[in-house]
């Protein structure tokens, strides 16, 4: 009769927890949304498709028309507008005291799909 063991095999706790994980589902956004987050303290941050429209502005001008919010990146600087910073290659900016007109009290983070506007910008209606 043969010693029929089967030799012990050794696997990482990644390996293990990947075969005995059930298969996460993850929801894809729309390849052309333009996707913004703004966080609690009020940085708005660009998603991959709106990160590609900005390009490499280095100003955004922030804007209200009625209920409506309206981000104009450009070249140039102004009075009123304020600069683009970068974050592992996608831009962001700072927008906590334009966004407490609209009601944003940084309670909880905001996921927002814009609509686009003119050739860098973005619109949408914050619903804090």
């Amino acid at each position: 009769m043969k010693n029929t063991k089967k030799a012990a095999t050794t696997q990482t706790p990644k390996a293990i927890a990947k075969k005995t994980a059930p298969a996460a589902k993850t929801l894809k956004a729309d390849a052309g949304a333009l996707e913004i987050h703004i966080n609690k303290t009020g940085r708005i941050c660009f998603g991959k498709t709106a990160a590609a429209r900005i390009g490499n502005l280095g100003f955004m001008t922030l804007a209200a028309d009625g209920k409506e919010v309206k981000l104009i990146a450009s070249a140039k600087s102004s009075d009123d507008a304020v600069e683009i910073r970068r974050a592992g290659k996608r831009p962001y900016v700072s927008g906590a005291r334009f966004l407490k007109a609209f009601g944003f009290d940084g309670k909880k983070a905001l996921d927002i799909t814009a609509a686009p506007l003119n050739g860098t910008g973005f619109r949408f209606r914050l619903a804090a």
